[in-house]
């Protein structure tokens, strides 16, 4: 169905406008798009992470790669999508976020794809097993309902267990307020390639949130919409609409004793068309989705330290309406019990118990893993000197018994206004194959678990200027889970395969009114699959705040020639260019918002054979409506 929306989302976003002038005063200056600079030396030093030891610490003591990203810089990318803000970070690569909307997308971080990347959602491990690689889709989440995101860089298996073994996504997500607050954000604009033959508005999203307490209990509802219908999925003329719908709802205390909880229910569905594959052509093919998520996380602190627990479970159900329909089911549990305990200012150990099952429906078979971890974490916080320890018991139910390990020592030094870090990392990891690598037509039930080896050398120096970070990485997998492009199953590698490369990362602040961000990535591998993924990545942002209410980033993401899926075919590079401009009122409290991307709409290849962005503009209106 055509945008007779054209009309009617532009009129929407108008009037809502002009309504909003006589919007009342608000309460609350949460989540405008007055941001200060981020990029000061006492910023970056007293930075708390957690994400690299599950013990809250300044960034200056931390020995791993870590990227924060707070509500402040999500809000410069209002409108648009989680993907898209990834992409701007050394080592990682979300593969997919310039087609269609409807493609499912691949993450990686340092040649490490979704089977190696661990995603969790407010500290709960969020899977789908019905997917290839067991993998989170995150088109589910929509970036309005996100608080931060930290992304650990390098194998955190010991930690978090097998699937973190080039790295871990956590998302937070946003909480109750003190006082009421009623948001909404309103999206519409153009979502077309870059031939533009589509005209006119074809995307709307919108998304509306209350937040308040009662008593002791604070609590936030939120229900997202989107919807596209401007672009093919393969090289075509037929749009293929997207639409999803999201809804939500977050319970947590806020009393001071000594106990704490949260709660976090999550229903997502989604109607995409897409097309055919084998052969390649235009297709009125749909897929119906939907998932249900829940997650609990009770914790009791005591004088030096916490105990908790987090639990989750996840089920989804895929129906692929096409020549050959199929249908997929699954569900997977989630269970984390640990301890953390403060001996002293200077050291704090980590201890814990981890369980998990997965079963997905695959054919005519209903097969199912589960795995029982023990674990333990210790970090030491001297004046210098830092260290970050720890081993894992892996228990799966079909692989038996599997250790891995993490030495982690770091040197904080300062001298003349600058200071210096220096780390090293020694990690590995045992990544079990996913139900449908093992029983799938294309699967292969006598594959082993891949292991992995990962070194890490890297040194950060910081001063009132900025910061610079370089980081070499090398891991190790004997054996890889490889598919097999002559037999078209999975299999394991006969020999060893490496990936190996360095990032850097330089920030800096001017003024207090220029912030900067440069970002570069290098990534080689011997033996192993890096289609879709570039050797060289570069992105640069440019962030200026010309007054306390306006607002410009300017970012540019330049991609480096990649193999294509057919593993021979070499995909030229290209480089995008984005543009946001923002003003925020505070007489009614609006944030006003202009995404330009793809600003040359320059003509690439992401996915062989399927359609990419061109030039495309974004309008954006934020009003808070209490």
């Amino acid at each position: 169905m055509r945008f007779f929306k054209n009309a009617f989302c532009a009129a929407l976003f108008i009037v809502n406008t002009v309504n909003a002038q006589n919007a009342p005063q608000l309460l609350s200056m949460q989540d405008s798009l007055e941001v200060t600079p981020l990029l000061s030396k006492e910023h970056l030093l007293n930075e708390v992470v957690v994400v690299d030891s599950r013990i809250a610490r300044k960034r200056s003591a931390s020995g791993k790669s870590v990227v924060k990203i707070d509500s402040s810089t999500l809000k410069l990318f209002q409108g648009q999508s989680l993907a898209t803000v990834l992409n701007h970070y050394a080592g990682i690569e979300v593969l997919g976020s310039q087609t269609y909307p409807g493609q499912p997308l691949t993450y990686a971080i340092r040649g490490g794809r979704s089977d190696k990347v661990l995603v969790l959602i407010d500290g709960v491990r969020v899977s789908d097993p019905s997917f290839i690689d067991s993998s989170f889709d995150l088109n589910l989440i929509p970036v309005d309902n996100i608080q931060s995101v930290e992304i650990l860089k390098g194998a955190s298996s010991t930690l978090y267990g097998s699937a973190a073994a080039a790295g871990v996504i956590s998302i937070q997500t946003k909480k109750g307020t003190a006082t009421p607050k009623l948001t909404w954000l309103g999206t519409t604009g153009t979502l077309t390639d870059a031939k533009q033959s589509e005209k006119g508005l074809t995307t709307v999203s919108n998304h509306f949130s209350y937040a308040n307490r009662i008593q002791q209990i604070g609590y936030r509802i939120h229900f997202d919409q989107q919807y596209s219908d401007g672009m093919s999925a393969v090289i075509g003329t037929e749009k293929d609409p997207f639409a999803r719908r999201n809804f939500g709802v977050r319970l947590s205390a806020v009393s001071s004793s000594a106990w704490d909880w949260d709660f976090n229910l999550s229903k997502t569905d989604l109607n995409s068309h897409y097309d055919n594959s084998y052969p390649l052509e235009d297709a009125p093919f749909r897929l119906l989705s939907d998932q249900l998520r829940w997650s609990f996380s009770p914790q009791y602190r005591y004088a030096k330290g916490r105990f908790g627990l987090h639990t989750g479970y996840q089920k989804s159900n895929r129906d692929f309406q096409s020549n050959y329909p199929s249908e997929f089911s699954a569900f997977h549990h989630f269970i984390d019990l640990f301890n953390t305990h403060r001996f002293s200012d200077k050291w704090a150990l980590l201890t814990g118990i981890n369980y998990q099952k997965a079963q997905s429906q695959i054919d005519d078979q209903n097969p199912s893993a589960s795995q029982t971890d023990l674990y333990l974490n210790s970090i030491y916080e001297g004046s210098k000197l830092h260290l970050n320890t720890g081993l894992r018991r892996n228990d799966h139910q079909t692989y038996g018994t599997q250790w891995t390990y993490n030495f982690n020592p770091s040197l904080h030094h300062s001298a003349g206004g600058l200071n210096y870090k220096f780390f090293l990392g020694l990690s590995s990891a045992f990544i079990a194959p996913s139900l449908y690598q093992l029983y799938s037509p294309y699967g292969d039930e006598s594959l082993e678990p891949a292991e992995t080896q990962t070194t890490e050398i890297g040194g950060v120096m910081s001063s009132e200027a900025g910061t610079f970070e370089g980081v070499f990485f090398k891991r190790k997998e004997n054996p890889s889970l490889l598919f097999d492009n002559t037999t078209f199953r999975y299999a394991n590698s006969n020999e060893q395969v490496a990936y190996s490369g360095f990032e850097f990362r330089y920030q800096n602040s001017f003024m207090g009114k220029i912030n900067t961000d440069l970002n570069y990535t290098y990534t080689e591998t011997e033996g192993g699959d890096l289609r879709r993924i570039p050797k060289h990545s570069f992105s640069g942002l440019i962030a200026v705040h010309w007054t306390a209410r306006w607002f410009t980033q300017l970012a540019y993401r330049q991609v480096g020639s990649r193999r294509a899926s057919d593993g021979s075919t070499l995909l030229s590079p290209y480089g995008l260019w984005n543009i946001n401009v923002a003003y925020a009122l505070e007489k009614p409290k609006l944030d006003l918002g202009i995404a330009l991307t793809n600003l040359f709409n320059k003509k690439y290849v992401e996915f062989q054979n399927y359609t990419t962005q061109g030039r495309n503009i974004l309008l954006t209106l934020r009003w808070e409506l209490l």
